[in-house]
């Protein structure tokens, strides 16, 4: 049937779940994972993916989205106030996806931005680099998330609904969180957008969400 999940949709719904993850850490806790969102990051620099695989690496890239996917989609804490907001996220972004569809602008601007990144960036598509804390690594991840953040701002941005991010003012006050923040939604958005481009949308999981759920807990499996 068409919303019965393949991999590759669970692949894809785990890197909006886990951009959505990310900013409600980024926003309001004092540390977040890094690894997970350098995953996420890079991903947005695999412009056209034959596979989800090659977008994320390997179910490693993703595997806080699946292991949320796993816990939310089988009731588990979904009445906690984080989980109401994580929802509130993944429900824009995945708006913001649609959004997207319906401006070839848009798409444009993404496209020929994503493409400069690639061009400076290109070496952080090793996923191996994902856990490397030395400062010029650090310096250089920073600078991506900047150039994102700016192509955020100059794209999706722009487009209605916008996100309205909650969270410590602290946090949501400085240049690199926000940054890293918008980081996280663009990957999210894109991330929607391939689900999308599947077949797959939201009210599938209505009738789907046990097996969505089942197939996140397998990938985990593997790694």
């Amino acid at each position: 049937m068409l919303f019965t999940p393949t991999q590759d949709k669970v692949l894809a719904l785990a890197g909006l779940v886990q951009s959505g993850k990310l900013v409600t850490q980024l926003a309001a806790e004092p540390v977040h994972d890094e690894a997970a969102l350098r995953a996420s990051a890079s991903s947005l620099l695999c412009m056209h993916p034959e596979s989800m695989d090659e977008v994320y690496g390997s179910a490693q890239g993703v595997y806080m989205g699946l292991e949320t996917i796993a816990t939310l989609l089988k009731g588990k804490g979904l009445q906690s106030m984080l989980a109401k907001e994580l929802i509130r996220y993944l429900m824009s972004m995945d708006q913001l996806a649609d959004r997207l569809s319906e401006s070839a602008s848009t798409r444009s601007i993404i496209e020929k931005g994503l493409y400069e990144l690639n061009s400076r960036f290109s070496t952080l598509l090793d996923s191996s680099l994902a856990d490397k804390q030395d400062d010029s690594m650090v310096a250089e991840y920073d600078a991506f998330y900047a150039g994102i953040g700016t192509l955020y701002q100059k794209s999706l941005s722009q487009l209605a609904p916008k996100i309205i991010v909650r969270g410590a003012k602290g946090y949501l006050q400085d240049e690199q969180s926000v940054s890293r923040v918008r980081t996280a939604l663009f990957a999210g958005v894109r991330a929607a957008y391939l689900w999308h481009q599947q077949g797959a949308r939201r009210w599938h999981l209505v009738f789907a969400r046990r097996a969505y759920a089942d197939i996140a807990g397998r990938l985990m499996l593997k790694n």
